[in-house]
Parts: structure tokens; sequence; C-alpha cells
């Protein structure tokens, strides 16, 4: 197969990091960029030198694939116009605003035969890949993603903006159908919730704590998954891995330190963590997570197999996310004299037709 042809829509933060590597990429030829600003195509013709529009339409039936980078209000119109003209689609996260607009994009990618992939892109952040097969049936994940104010993405909150990414890598890992779901959150520089906590309950027992922020002095990533044979904690942004190994005379429970002696203890005291609890740490070798996502895409496009992350995870990221998001809409509209009103303000979700219903669904 020749050179995929590709569009970039969106000249914001997000479509240059695509622009930037589509153009390095052999398994790509960038055609050229959309955006509505006159401003933001100049920038880009002259930084990639590739023509430039403000019309996403005038691409239809010239390229093979697109990468959608628009804010999420135009998700949905502009990836589904593109799929039905032929066209895979590579659609940063979140999916869509809503998990109804997922849907239509997922059965309109499947009747068309067209590759639908989301982009979330810790799927390919080589500390996540490093420890995934180390991560089987976890009996407690905890995600905490935070950073300043970006003053982007201002049409979602930061639950479709930021925890979306660590409901994926959740979902991911726990393999087991969700059943729960709470939330508490605070809106700070806007009407959309800025904090958030999130506590998800798994059929199969796994507790899973979710924080984002996008309201913290400084950015972190971090990702900690207990089962019961290790402890991985997982350093995100600095790509390294500490892993603690339980000796499986622990794991099989053959270790009761209320009947061992004084001296037994004393013993176990000492060699506690370097024979009962094996502590490794791995620093994951530098690689940009984004290539190889658009690398997958490609890969995806030209044999037909699934995309490491497909639209369909980015429907049930959005599902969730939803769930979150009525969570926090139940604690606004519940308040008791004994809780004080939660300060957190709902957002458009709440308005859109259909969306009450897809909630129950989702449910």
């Amino acid at each position: 197969m020749s050179r995929i042809r590709t569009v970039v829509v969106g000249a914001g933060h997000l479509g240059k990091f695509h622009a930037s590597k589509l153009k390095t990429l052999p398994e790509f030829d960038l055609l050229g960029i959309v955006d509505p600003s006159e401003q933001a195509r100049a920038v880009a013709a002259e930084q990639f030198a590739v023509p430039t529009t403000a019309d996403h339409r005038e691409w239809f039936g010239k390229v093979d694939a697109v990468v959608v980078a628009s804010p999420t209000t135009y998700h949905r119109r502009v990836t589904s116009e593109f799929l039905e003209t032929g066209a895979h689609a590579l659609v940063e996260k979140p999916l869509t605003s809503t998990a109804a607009e997922a849907e239509e994009l997922v059965e309109c990618a499947l009747l068309r035969r067209r590759v639908l992939q989301v982009g979330h892109v810790e799927r390919f952040n080589p500390a996540f890949e490093a420890v995934q097969p180390l991560c089987a049936a976890p009996r407690y994940i905890e995600c905490l993603r935070e950073g300043p104010f970006s003053f982007r993405s201002t049409d979602i909150g930061a639950v479709l903006d930021l925890m979306i990414h660590d409901i994926d890598l959740t979902l991911a890992l726990a393999g087991s159908p969700l059943i729960g779901v709470e939330a508490v959150g605070q809106s700070i520089l806007g009407k959309r919730e800025d904090i958030v906590h999130a506590r998800l309950q798994f059929a199969d027992g796994c507790t899973a704590q979710l924080h984002a922020s996008r309201a913290a002095p400084a950015a972190s990533r971090t990702l900690k998954v207990q089962t019961t044979e290790r402890l991985v904690a997982v350093d995100l942004n600095a790509r390294t891995a500490t892993i603690t190994h339980l000796d499986p005379r622990l794991v099989r429970g053959e270790i009761d330190v209320e009947q061992l002696d004084a001296a037994a203890k004393l013993k176990m005291k000492e060699s506690l963590a370097t024979e009962w609890l094996r502590v490794e740490k791995t620093e994951v070798p530098a690689r940009d997570a984004l290539t190889v996502q658009l690398q997958d895409f490609a890969e995806a496009i030209r044999t037909g197999r699934r995309p490491r992350a497909a639209g369909v995870d980015g429907l049930e990221a959005i599902r969730v996310a939803e769930q979150i998001l009525e969570a926090l809409h139940r604690g606004e509209e519940r308040p008791t004299r004994e809780t004080p009103r939660p300060s957190i303000l709902p957002g458009p979700h709440w308005h859109r037709t259909g969306v009450d219903a897809g909630l129950r669904d989702a449910g």
C-alpha cells in the first residue's frame, strides 16, 4: 500500500503535534491542515509547508485518513462526515462529547468498514506498556492526573479533559463490569468541573480511585495497581516504574505475624525489604507515545486489525465519564442540612437531548 494520504483537522496545540509527527513518518503523506482561523492556517502553512483550508469538506474523497484534533464539540460531525466519504479516522480524546454521539461514530465506522481510533495516548506510554502484563486481575487501582490550567479544552470539564485517560487505563486493566460510581468535584475557573475525585467499583471486587485536577500548581501523572502478588507504581511523566513483588509465602497466606515469637518477628523485620518484599525499579527507554499511536493507526488501516485504542474503547470511557458526571450532578441536586452543598456546577451534558436516556442505558 502506498503512503496514507492524511489531513489534520484542527491547527491548535494537539493538531500541530500530530502534523509534526505525520510529516516525519514514512507511513503517511500529510496533504493539508484544516482550521477555521485564518491566523492558525497561516501559521500552520508556514510551519508544515502544506495547503490549509477553512472547510474540512474540501478534502472529502481526496484523503485516505483524517486526524481530528478540533474542539470536542465538533468531533462527531467532522468524523462522521469523513467516515461516510471513505476515510479512516483517528480522533483525539475524548472521542465525542456524549456517549450517544460516540455510539453514532462506532456504528458509522462499522458500516463503512473504516478504522476508528481514539487518541488515548497513555495506552502507548512505554511505562504503561511495560507494567500492563504485571497487572492482571487487579484488586485496587489508583490514578492521579493533575496540572496547571492550560486554557485549552475549555468546552469540556476535567472529567472529559483529563480523567478520561485514566478511565481508559482503568477499564483496560480491570476486565470486569462496572457496578458502582461515586464522585465529588469542584469548579474553580468556570462553570465546568476543574477538580474531581471518583471511586469506581467493579463486579469482581476491584476498586479504583481516580483523581483529576486542572487547577494544580505542578503536573503529575501517576498510576498504582495492587494485585494479590505485587504492587505496581508508575510515574507516567518520568516513565519509570517500581514493582514490589510479594514472596509467594505471603501470597499463599502462610505467614501470620501474631503467631511468631519475638526472635522470628525481629528476623522477619530485618529481612522484610530484601527477602519478603522484593523491589524492582524500572526505567523505560524513551519513546514518543504519539508516534507509536500514529504507527498503530497506520498498521490498523493497512492490515484491517483492531487498533489498540479503538473507537469502542473511546465509547466505553465516555459511558463511564458520564456516570461520573451524573454522580457529581446527583451531589449537586441532593444537599442535606448536615451535608454542605457541593460547589460543583453541572456542565451542558445534562441539558442535551437524549443524554439522560444514554446515562440510564450506560448504568
